[in-house]
């Protein structure tokens, strides 16, 4: 997908010269997004870790 302006949810997202451009202008190659996955997923499991730590979650007694 080339030269494309996103709607809906991706609204202010285009496509440029194969790049994702989001709405504050940053482009991003294909490969600046290779570890997005990895990175929400660390972020998901420090979240985790760190409502364990202040006893989120937990039953009181």
């Amino acid at each position: 997908m080339r030269d494309r302006k996103l709607t809906g949810p991706w609204a202010g997202f285009s496509f440029k010269g194969g790049r994702l451009v989001t709405p504050e202008g940053r482009e991003l190659l294909p490969e600046d997004l290779a570890w997005l996955s990895l990175t929400a997923a660390q972020a998901q499991e420090w979240r985790r870790m760190m409502e364990a730590g202040r006893g989120i979650g937990k039953p009181r007694k």
